[in-house]
């Protein structure tokens, strides 16, 4: 079973946000691991990084348009 974030979103307006790792693994029903896994094996999109370099997440608008594009494989 997969969750559909769109349904979660108001497609009117949706304010910035950004999902962290923890929070993308619960919404795809797996853990922080494979999330790592499916970035490096680019099944999934990079993660927005810090001024410094470390990961800062994901934003909900790009994780939406990803979820898009896999629904067609």
């Amino acid at each position: 079973m997969t969750f559909d974030l769109s349904r979660q979103c108001n497609k009117a307006a949706m304010p910035l946000h950004i999902i962290s790792k923890k929070e993308l693994a619960n919404l795809l029903h797996v853990n922080e691991r494979t999330i790592h896994r499916m970035v490096k094996d680019k099944r999934l999109p990079e993660p927005m990084r810090t001024v410094g370099g470390n990961n800062g997440g994901w934003l909900l608008t790009t994780i939406l348009e990803w979820q898009k594009s896999q629904k067609g494989h």
